[in-house]
């Protein structure tokens, strides 16, 4: 006979204040995290480090880059490696969504892949259940969850003009993209974006941009580097990837002075020689406007305020 699992509840009102509908937490998981279960869903987007999460008294190795989708009525638990060096070993992203919200959200959404994605995650009984898995595990191979959350949780909580409207048209956009990288909700083990979708192009240009320094990748370099012309490869950018080429390589260079900031003892200035920027003012005008925060105040608040 197995051995018995201890596990605890979670209630709402312990996790979200009584006017919001959203809260992102970056926290250190500890091994006397109890498993447990909540009245709410969650994502979690696994930001540093790796080890275990236990779902439903599984065991699934966990690492940096993944994202875990967990309905309600799920238990669960991360816990770092058991021979880790330090409490900072696993760090991860809580996104937790009030079931209430979610449920009310459905009446203005009209593809009904997110609204089942939605009636799943709420463990509502019916079609929406039928052919989806327990609980789903994302690679997120090129950070677009990470990225997306790290915007989100620049809303949360602020009381400027239109922020609240904004923060729910980026949820949608995350439950959007949570039903593509999914089959929506069908497929438990996905890849995003996935490999076998990629355009030998496409992932031409990403090994030219991962081969090189942070600090050198430009569209001349890497324009020399697959023997194109600058102009070319502007426009087969855009055509790939969606995004202008600056546009791509802000959004990268940012993610990466992100995880600097708290995984290293690098300065500010440093980072931004690390990651290419020469600018001051430019890179803390980016890095207010992606994280609500400057760079100091960000690292602060990811390595003190997520161990409280």
């Amino acid at each position: 006979m197995p051995p018995r699992r201890t596990t605890m509840h979670y209630p709402t009102n312990e996790v979200l204040e009584q006017d919001q509908f959203l809260a992102i937490m970056d926290v250190y998981e500890h091994h006397w995290l109890l498993e447990h279960t909540h009245d709410f869903p969650e994502m979690i987007c696994v930001l540093s480090g790796n080890g275990t999460q236990y779902i439903n008294g599984s065991a699934i190795a966990a690492k940096e880059g993944e994202v875990y989708l967990i309905p309600i009525g799920t238990t669960h638990v991360f816990r770092p490696p058991a021979n880790a060096a330090t409490s900072a070993s696993l760090q991860v992203r809580n996104v937790i969504f009030r079931a209430e919200w979610l449920d009310e959200l459905t009446s203005i959404i009209m593809d009904t892949e997110v609204k089942e994605l939605i009636f799943w995650l709420l463990g509502q009984p019916g079609s929406a259940l039928q052919g989806k898995p327990p609980w789903l595990k994302i690679a997120d191979t090129q950070s677009e969850f990470r990225l997306l959350t790290e915007r989100m949780k620049s809303l949360v909580g602020q009381r400027l003009p239109l922020s609240q409207t904004r923060l729910t048209a980026r949820v949608i956009d995350l439950l959007s993209l949570l039903c593509t990288a999914t089959d929506n909700g069908r497929q438990q083990y996905s890849e995003w974006p996935p490999k076998l979708e990629m355009h030998p192009v496409k992932a031409e240009i990403l090994s030219a941009i991962q081969a090189m320094p942070l600090s050198v990748v430009s569209l001349k370099e890497i324009a020399q580097k697959i023997n194109w012309s600058e102009r070319h490869l502007s426009r087969v950018f855009q055509q790939h990837f969606e995004i202008p080429f600056k546009s791509y390589m802000q959004n990268y260079r940012l993610q990466e002075g992100m995880k600097l900031l708290v995984e290293s003892t690098l300065t500010v200035k440093e980072i931004m020689s690390h990651i290419g920027f020469e600018d001051t003012n430019h890179f803390y005008e980016l890095f207010r406007r992606a994280t609500g925060t400057t760079p100091g105040q960000y690292r602060r608040r990811e390595r003190n305020g997520s161990l409280n």
